[in-house]
């Protein structure tokens, strides 16, 4: 299922506010895609200034891609279940697509607006190696108060899995891209602790990746994760972290994790507890900087989207 919008000055010669809301889904029942390979990925929902509302009984399965997808200043709602059986992402939110619109976020004249917004409180399950929870990009330049993440729900994935990932693209500044900045600035990812496990990865995992944003884990200890090799929070670039993190490593008794990893020089904000679950004798470390992103992963599921 695909949507897009129409053009600003349209919108405002028929008198109609241009908004997110004027276009989009609202699923209230189960779509189930399939014909996506790991190479080209398809998805369950796709929208371009517009919204996407997964409700309480919405389910969006697909084999190999991402499950809600949107780019151009939509927005994502997920309070249903998004299932991805083969490999890809759960929801993804983008500033903008491969060619620019004349609406939107992608219109420039609009500034303030955001152009990522995701807010999940629903269920994500995502299969394979490599699987991200939650990816947003912000690639126009614009605030990192315009780029959102917005967590209630736990999030489970595999080896050299992600739960959430924020990153930073320096806009292509000419007359036919979008840039609403020339800063490599990312966004605010805002975590609320369940009060369980709120993040698990499998090995090599990480549990929050964000570049040049703000991290906020509120309500109370959130709690993430993760096996042999995994890494809690990778903080990158001008990353901002602040509340609890309780660190929960439960790997190979002879392997290591760490807690916080800042790959910059940068001042830790917040507090970090380490649990060690299988008493390995290879080391905890709750924050450790000056380390090179081992991102590679990332980056190439990124190009995929």
């Amino acid at each position: 299922m695909s949507m897009g919008n129409i053009s600003t000055n349209t919108q405002r010669a028929d008198n109609i506010t241009p908004s997110n809301s004027t276009s989009g889904f609202i699923n209230e029942g189960t779509i189930n895609v399939k014909g996506g390979t790991t190479s080209s990925g398809i998805a369950g929902m796709n929208v371009s200034y517009g919204t996407i509302n997964n409700t309480n009984s919405g389910k969006v399965i697909i084999d190999n891609g991402t499950g809600l997808y949107a780019i151009n200043g939509s927005k994502i709602i997920n309070n249903g279940k998004v299932t991805v059986t083969g490999k890809g992402v759960g929801i993804a939110g983008i500033g903008t697509g491969r060619s620019k619109q004349n609406y939107g976020t992608d219109d420039t004249t609009i500034y303030t607006t955001k152009t990522v917004e995701i807010l999940n409180n629903g269920t994500l399950s995502v299969a394979g190696d490599e699987a991200i929870g939650i990816y947003a990009e912000n690639n126009t330049g614009t605030a990192r108060t315009n780029v959102t993440i917005e967590n209630t729900s736990p999030i489970t994935v595999g080896t050299k899995g992600v739960g959430i990932a924020l990153v930073s693209t320096a806009p292509t500044v000419s007359s036919k891209t979008v840039h609403h900045g020339i800063d490599e600035e990312g966004g605010t990812i805002t975590s609320v602790a369940s009060g369980g496990t709120d993040i698990k990865t499998g090995v090599q995992g990480i549990g929050i990746y964000a570049e040049n944003s703000d991290i906020n884990l509120t309500s109370g200890d959130y709690v993430i994760e993760t096996k042999d090799k995994g890494i809690g929070i990778f903080a990158s670039g001008k990353t901002n972290t602040t509340g609890s993190l309780k660190y929960k490593y439960n790997g190979n008794a002879t392997k290591t994790g760490m807690g916080i990893v800042y790959n910059s020089k940068a001042v830790n904000n917040a507090n970090v507890e380490l649990i060690n679950a299988t008493n390995t004798t290879g080391g905890l470390i709750g924050v450790y900087t000056i380390a090179t992103a081992n991102n590679n992963t990332l980056k190439k599921i990124i190009k995929k989207l």
